[in-house]
């Protein structure tokens, strides 16, 4: 699952901005998201069969059905406006420190297969199956709060995903951008993140993984159930994330900021 999000026209420096958070998940046909597990097949010869509706472009949306004849379809669209627009509300909600330019703009959820990578549509590689559902962010308290100075959009808040695995593939993050210098305190000199901020980012980020945790129609042992998880390569197992951590200092995205184009000082030295 990714979200996009993008900023205001009105912070001009920020723009043409745009900022990124990804998030895996398991859904699993009969049976519970389990602690460490096996992956998924989404193979048509597989337990579990991947469903193009018809109706739509096959790049624009799917459906997951049991393909052991359960009857039960997942439906991403759905999944998307309830699930993911409730943990985003969560984020927002929680998190006053995020600028009133950076909101929510879009969130995406790809099928991945065995490999780690998007499913094609029908085995087709030259295609990406995929659900995308736009959101109108100021009605739906998807827009940050704060009208404090913006942070540099490289700095973020790391939150770190805890599992029962202990080695590094069961370790994951997320950062979240767009944060305002209120997010250090009005005292801070010390240059970590203040103690009102982190309480309420741990606070978010557990209410965000709790609100991607569900299931369709009848959950349970028997049923239909999706949650966050980390992986990796080899693509073979995942870890149920069970636990949220936080820390006081910032943390820096690793990709390119700043699209727009930078403005420079420059001066001779002395002959």
């Amino acid at each position: 699952m990714t979200a996009r999000g993008v900023w205001s026209p009105s912070w001009t420096e920020l723009a043409q901005e745009e900022w990124i958070c990804t998030t895996r998940l398991a859904l699993v046909f009969g049976g519970e998201v389990d602690a460490v597990a096996d992956l998924p097949s989404w193979e048509p010869s597989g337990a579990e069969e991947l469903i193009v509706d018809p109706f739509y472009l096959a790049e624009s949306n799917f459906n997951l059905t049991d393909g052991l004849g359960g009857g039960t379809t997942f439906s991403p669209v759905d999944f998307l406006a309830g699930e993911a627009i409730s943990a985003w509300q969560a984020i927002y909600s929680g998190i006053s420190q995020i600028a009133n330019g950076c909101f929510l703009d879009s969130i995406t959820l790809h099928p991945v297969g065995a490999d780690g990578k998007v499913q094609g549509v029908d085995g087709d590689p030259d295609t990406k199956a995929k659900a995308t559902i736009q959101v109108d962010a100021p009605s739906m308290n998807l827009v940050g709060l704060s009208t404090q100075p913006a942070l540099p959009p490289d700095v973020a808040c790391a939150f770190s995903w805890d599992t029962l695995r202990t080695t590094r593939r069961g370790r994951g993050r997320m950062y979240l951008a767009g944060l305002t210098s209120a997010a250090m305190g009005a005292t801070s000199k010390s240059g970590v993140f203040s103690d009102g901020f982190t309480d309420a980012a741990l606070a978010a980020g557990i209410a965000y993984i709790n609100a991607l945790t569900g299931s369709v129609g009848v959950g349970g042992p028997g049923g239909t159930n999706f949650a966050p998880i980390v992986t990796g390569k080899p693509w073979a197992r995942y870890s149920r994330i069970q636990g949220v951590r936080v820390g006081q200092n910032p943390d820096t995205q690793r990709r390119r900021t700043r699209q727009v184009a930078e403005k420079y000082k420059s001066a001779p030295t002395q002959p």
